[in-house]
């Protein structure tokens, strides 16, 4: 069984922005966005970041999301406990005097959830937008040379938003979203040969997906700029989606950068159960642009078991990134045996005519 675990770095070549380079490529679409929705959403954001002063100020202007977007973690996290602290006053029949009027409260709401979600609506438009300009694109180059030994049973394992490994799978016919992303999902078709009933390789995406909506414990797949453009097609939906989609889109299924995720509701629980289960059974590992970012302190727990079985020999695990940096993370969790390609992603994985521009046709 193959397991291939995908960072940002694997999506570079589709003009996918890394972590490091995510706010500042958000902040140029977001300039010139025809959407007002979007637009109020980022200057909501935005204006916080602004706004902050002291060392606050230092912590949301950093280029790093994951020190930035911890911040209204922590804000959140400080505003619930301050309301289950005044429950439990009430509950003793001791309330404080008019709790409610104390402006610390608001401003914790303000920096915790509100900046929370119009950040999460940007991101979703974000990658939305290259969903929906990729559509007709025929994808060839190194990544689909990549993935063609998948096969059944083989999975992919990313903490990407995008939808290009689902794509690509979708394009060599071994990828379908009834169960490609270890959940079941159920769609109106006109003609059922449309989306295969089962997917030999699945897509496991430990944060979330642009396209999925609702709540951890309940999520849908969107028609609109997003079935509608994977299979160039209006008339695939998720049976089970609310008939308005959730307009204005305000539940996008997305898990942030951060040094205090969650990981809440049964269905994340059953995408991380499978990712464990996957990397227990390997014999191969591969990993793609996945830097092992020290926030991601919950994928380090989850590949921490591949240690024992690397040293007992039942896996082989490579690592293909050209900063021996990232070599140095890798081995530190995982000891020496990881076998470090000190190369681009794009030159190791060559197409067989060593050209990335030719196209590669699949059946």
């Amino acid at each position: 069984m193959r397991v291939m675990f995908l960072g940002a770095g694997a999506s570079m070549h589709r003009a996918y922005p890394l972590t490091s380079e995510l706010l500042k490529h958000i902040a140029l679409e977001m300039g010139s966005t025809s959407s007002n929705f979007d637009r109020t959403a980022w200057e909501r954001f935005d204006t916080f970041r602004r706004n902050a002063t002291g060392l606050l100020r230092s912590i949301l202007n950093s280029n790093d999301p994951e020190i930035v977007l911890t911040l209204p973690d922590l804000l959140q996290a400080a505003h619930d406990r301050r309301i289950l602290g005044y429950w439990n006053e009430l509950a003793s029949g001791s309330p404080s005097d008019h709790w409610w009027e104390d402006p610390a409260m608001g401003d914790l709401l303000q920096g915790g959830q509100t900046i929370k979600d119009a950040f999460s609506q940007v991101v979703d438009s974000f990658f939305s937008v290259r969903h929906a300009k990729e559509w007709r694109n025929t994808y060839d180059g190194y990544f689909c040379t990549a993935l063609a030994p998948l096969s059944q049973g083989d999975t992919i394992i990313t903490t990407n938003w995008d939808t290009l490994a689902e794509r690509v799978l979708w394009q060599m016919r071994k990828w379908s979203p009834r169960d490609g992303y270890g959940f079941p999902k159920k769609f109106t078709v006109s003609d059922s040969s449309v989306i295969p009933e089962y997917s030999p390789v699945k897509v496991l995406k430990l944060h979330g997906s642009v396209g999925w909506f609702g709540s951890a414990g309940a999520i849908y797949l969107r028609q609109a700029n997003y079935l509608q453009y994977m299979f160039g097609s209006s008339i695939v939906k998720d049976i089970s989606a609310p008939p308005n989609e959730g307009i204005p889109i305000s539940d996008p299924v997305m898990i942030f950068p951060s040094y205090l995720k969650q990981l809440q509701g049964p269905i994340f629980q059953a995408i991380w159960s499978q990712a464990s289960m996957a990397l227990m059974q390997a014999e191969t590992i591969t990993v793609i642009g996945y830097s092992l970012p020290e926030a991601d302190m919950a994928i380090r727990v989850l590949l921490n078991p591949a240690r024992q079985r690397l040293t007992e020999g039942l896996v082989t695990i490579t690592v293909v990134d050209k900063d021996p940096l990232v070599h140095d993370r890798w081995r530190e969790l995982l000891g020496t045996g990881v076998n470090h390609i000190q190369d681009s992603a794009e030159s190791y994985f060559q197409p067989p005519m060593g050209n990335d521009e030719t196209p590669q046709t699949y059946t």
